[in-house]
């Protein structure tokens, strides 16, 4: 870019030369202007590119050693289904997370200078890359099933509360029994249950 702006300022120091006095008074400020802030744009660059310190690298590498983990877990679990798939709580939240170490990573490939740490963090990021997108496409399978079963599961789901209830209404009953000297009314109530 230096080059660039270089040329755009000799092409603006030739028109100066060439078309007079009115030409200079209005591109002389705009070139200065111009030079001033590229110059400012390049050192905030430069200082933002500052090497990568080892405990960034370090920070890096366990966070992706973490998700690579979890990704894995997810991973041996295939396209079973899970409750999960049905309720819509499949993890959108961690996409976020991986994205964000994904551009993380390579961030952190341009800013290190050492070529072995680079390489290392290549691997990392292409790893984790790839075992992330084995995840989504995983997880795309188990919603394309979970949507193909969705209204034999929620009837299942409706009877399983059905029942939860039914036994939660037995409990309080028995509850509400008095002491075991009455041994024919518990008959009676177990009776009516059954």
């Amino acid at each position: 870019m230096h080059g660039k702006v270089e040329a755009v300022r000799v092409l603006g120091q030739g028109l100066m030369g060439t078309r007079g006095e009115h030409c200079q008074a209005q591109l002389g400020p705009k070139l200065e202007k111009l030079k001033q802030r590229f110059d400012s744009i390049a050192q905030r660059i430069t200082a933002g590119q500052a090497a990568a310190s080892e405990v960034e690298v370090e920070q890096f590498h366990s966070e992706a050693k973490i998700w690579l983990d979890l990704l894995e877990e997810e991973e041996k679990q295939g396209e079973n289904l899970k409750e999960e798939d049905f309720t819509g709580q499949d993890g959108n939240c961690e996409e976020g997370a991986v994205q964000e170490l994904l551009l993380k990573g390579q961030k952190l490939q341009r800013r290190v200078p050492d070529l072995d740490k680079k390489e290392q963090i290549r691997i990392k990021h292409n790893q984790l890359h790839t075992k992330y997108n084995t995840v989504m496409d995983l997880r795309g399978a188990r919603r394309r099933k979970a949507l193909a079963i969705a209204p034999q599961w929620y009837q299942y789901r409706r009877k399983t509360d059905d029942l939860l209830q039914w036994l939660d209404d037995i409990e309080r009953s028995v509850a509400e029994l008095p002491d075991p000297a009455e041994e024919q009314r518990v008959k009676v109530i177990k009776m009516t249950f059954r």
